[in-house]
């Protein structure tokens, strides 16, 4: 397994690895089947969904994955911001503790830039795990 975040290698998930990740999220969140995980994040996991979804793999297995959505958000008084919707951040058990989830955020919030969108928002139980990546409560 990876040593470390800078051995991980953030990749665009191929089309023909949706099965594989959608799989990864399933055994991450505890999901009974893959109809709840995509019906939980179907923008994100769904067959033809409009998402931007990195992986990392190792020996290639799929051991990481999120996925972000680009919305619009039409805010009082000063027009709408255009923000990647981070979800579906999830990384093996045996490979946890490594830095992969906060690579594939960075990696997300770093595409989002680059794509010129004003920031990125997320949902979580953990919010102590992003604030380190610099998120803030809304």
């Amino acid at each position: 397994m990876p040593a470390a975040a800078s051995d991980a290698r953030p990749e665009i998930l191929a089309l023909e690895s949706q099965a594989a990740a959608n799989s990864l999220v399933e055994a991450c969140l505890g999901r009974a089947s893959r109809l709840q995980v995509i019906d939980t994040f179907p923008l994100l996991l769904a067959a033809g969904a409009r998402s931007t979804r990195f992986v990392i793999r190792h020996d290639e297995a799929i051991v990481a994955h999120a996925a972000s959505r680009d919305l619009t958000i039409a805010t009082v008084g000063s027009g709408a911001l255009r923000l990647a919707n981070i979800g579906g951040v999830c990384t093996l058990p045996q490979v946890r503790g490594r830095g992969l989830a906060s690579e594939l955020v960075s990696a997300l919030v770093d595409d989002a830039r680059r794509r010129g969108l004003d920031g990125a928002i997320l949902w979580s139980d953990r919010p102590s795990f992003y604030a380190r990546m610099g998120f803030v409560d809304a």
